[in-house]
């Protein structure tokens, strides 16, 4: 065999190499993918959150095996922070930021995982993500920033700055039923506005008339004049 046909044969072998580790990657990539969706059905019982919670995180591991995704990582985050298993959720949180996410869902993760740090007692790291997000161009639900400040200034007992972030929020998304119910929480039960507080209430009710949280609220403002 000449050099000619030592080198043909050569860039033969690494075509067949190189093609048999395509196909393993896409085969790891369906896999992946499959698992991922058995892993959303789980999460379709409700009712029984926490075993489905399990269960979704059982085939993520298995996704995660095959394709370490963001996506796939910070679907896994999300479930264990609402497991209360804020240490693992954190870690796997930063791990799938630091990987390719698409501006959207990567604005998505940044408010899940802004939310954990809330939780965790990190609240300047967190209010500075909450602060970006309601800036940023790619984050579609900027009212839900903004009703996430709210709730820290709450925490803080800054009222005043949780209503006016509140009242943007309800500017911004007139239909987003948590922002007015918890606008009338602060404005009645902190700040005395019980005009604004029955005001929200009343969109809340327009918005879903069986709201039992503000029915009961609707009669303490009635109560309190």
């Amino acid at each position: 065999m000449n050099i000619k046909n030592l080198g043909y044969l050569f860039l033969t072998l690494n075509i067949i190499t190189f093609l048999g580790c395509q196909k393993k990657a896409e085969k790891n990539t369906a896999l992946a993918s499959n698992y991922y969706k058995l892993s959303i059905l789980e999460l379709e019982d409700d009712e029984e959150f926490e075993q489905a919670a399990k269960r979704s995180i059982n085939y993520l591991d298995e996704a995660i095996k095959h394709d370490p995704k963001g996506s796939y990582l910070a679907t896994k985050a999300t479930l264990l922070f609402r497991l209360c298993n804020f240490e693992q959720a954190k870690q796997l949180f930063k791990k799938s930021l630091k990987s390719v996410l698409s501006p959207k869902l990567k604005c998505e993760v940044l408010n899940n995982y802004a939310c954990l740090l809330a939780q965790i007692g990190e609240i300047d790291a967190a209010m500075k993500i909450f602060c970006a997000l309601e800036k940023d161009k790619d984050y579609l639900t900027p009212e839900v920033a903004l009703f996430n400040q709210a709730k820290i200034f709450t925490t803080q007992k800054k009222y005043r700055l949780a209503k006016g972030k509140l009242m943007d929020a309800v500017r911004l998304a007139p239909d987003y039923l948590d922002s007015h119910f918890y606008l009338a929480i602060v404005s009645g039960y902190y700040l005395k506005d019980i005009t604004l507080a029955k005001k929200e209430v009343q969109a809340v009710l327009y918005l879903e008339p069986a709201h039992k949280g503000a029915l009961g609220l609707e009669k303490y403002l009635n109560s309190s004049g």
